[in-house]
């Protein structure tokens, strides 16, 4: 699997927008969902729910965020992404 993961602090009601050279699984979320995502459990993220090449992200709160870009069995893609006002 290739994943990669940045962070921001950001919030509330900003977007992120993530732009991808390739299809990927694009999932914003906090601290505490991204430990259950890490180990295999079960966890809420914002995104959308298939691979996609360009997305926008709302947070709904303050807080610190975790981008996080899967591409599956596929080669890593580049990641552009940036905070919208």
């Amino acid at each position: 699997m290739s994943s990669q993961r940045f962070q921001v602090v950001t919030g509330p009601d900003r977007e992120i927008e993530v732009i991808l050279s390739g299809e990927a699984y694009v999932k914003v979320m906090d601290r505490v969902n991204l430990s259950k995502y890490q180990v295999g459990e079960d966890h809420e993220f914002h995104g959308e729910t298939g691979k996609v090449t360009q997305v926008r992200i709302k947070v709904p709160f303050l807080g610190r965020w975790f981008i996080i870009v899967d591409s599956g069995d596929e080669p890593e893609v580049s990641v552009e992404w940036r905070l919208l006002d």
